[in-house]
């Protein structure tokens, strides 16, 4: 006869290792459906991360940047463009770190346009009220080309160039043989001469053409120029032309005005002899109501009212009668 006792007891056995198999085998099917989630939440972190925020993109391109797809080395260092061809510094901190196909901030590429060689022009300018055995407090002026493709537009210079001009007494005009315009692509161009206190003028070139043609290393010949004084105000560089605000500006330097009426006594200073007088006031009334050239087409001439006589016995200025208007470019 069988024992039930040691039956029982094999059974119980039986049926804790069946309990301890399941027990085990929920486990590591829990653990892979832990895992699957926590995969799949990485990946949602990591997607997340690749791509930027429009905040971030807008950040980007605000400070001059660009997006680009590629795949970053560290956060701020550097991207590695799709193409593979670019390494780009990443702008701004923006590119997320260690993730492949990620969208960076770059700085923006520019394609430039191969230039030439530098450029030079030479140069004679005439500066109203300074002549021939004139003596100028300053014998070198620094003055500024407005470079303007031919075709335009004219609203802005395509390239300015800055350099100076050494006073000869024997001619009476400033000059520079070497006048440095920059590198600058070939074609075709207009170009305005720009000084404190003076008119705009259109340069020409030796023919008296408009036009000039830039090439490789060349150095263009400009026809002479007299600029015309008086621009004295507003600000720096005024306004190209000669008014009422000019004026005002003049007088308040001359002899006996109130103190601290001057604006600039060296721009009032017009023929550069070191004084303020007569002979400053002189020039810029022979201006008075000009404008400097402008590529705008339209342009104003103002004129004192011819039925006001105050201008004769004072320093008051009569009203003006202006038509049309332009502006400096």
């Amino acid at each position: 006869m069988k024992n039930p006792h040691k039956e029982m007891k094999a059974s119980g056995k039986l049926s804790s290792v069946i309990v301890l198999i399941l027990f085990f085998s929920l486990g590591i099917v829990v653990t892979a459906i832990l895992n699957l989630k926590l995969s799949k939440d990485q990946q949602t972190v990591k997607s997340e991360a690749q791509v930027l925020s429009p905040i971030q993109e807008a950040a980007c391109t605000s400070k001059g940047g660009e997006c680009q797809n590629g795949k970053s080395d560290q956060v701020g260092k550097e991207c590695t463009l799709s193409d593979g061809s670019t390494k780009g510094t990443v702008a701004f901190n923006l590119c997320p770190q260690q993730t492949d196909d990620v969208r960076c901030c770059v700085p923006k590429s520019t394609s430039n346009p191969p230039v030439s060689q530098t450029n030079k022009a030479t140069m004679t300018v005439g500066f109203q009220g300074i002549g021939p055995n004139s003596n100028p407090q300053n014998r070198t002026r620094t003055v500024s080309i407005k470079i303007f493709k031919n075709e335009g537009p004219f609203e802005s210079a395509t390239y300015v160039a800055q350099d100076t001009i050494t006073f000869d007494p024997q001619t009476g005009f400033f000059k520079s043989a070497n006048f440095n315009l920059g590198s600058i692509p070939e074609g075709k161009y207009q170009m305005v001469l720009q000084e404190e206190t003076y008119l705009d003028v259109q340069l020409l070139d030796k023919s008296g053409n408009k036009v000039f043609e830039m090439s490789s290393s060349a150095t263009i010949e400009t026809s002479p120029v007299q600029m015309r004084a008086g621009d004295l105000a507003p600000g720096d560089n005024g306004d190209n032309q000669v008014n009422i605000i000019d004026y005002n500006a003049l007088i308040g330097c001359l002899p006996g005005a109130p103190t601290g009426a001057c604006f600039n006594k060296d721009y009032s200073d017009m023929n550069d002899d070191g004084k303020v007088d007569q002979v400053d006031l002189d020039i810029l009334l022979s201006n008075f109501g000009d404008n400097g050239f402008a590529f705008q087409t339209e342009e104003f001439k103002c004129e004192p009212d011819p039925a006001c006589g105050a201008e004769k016995d004072t320093l008051q200025l009569c009203s003006l009668l202006c038509t049309k208007k332009t502006q400096r470019s």
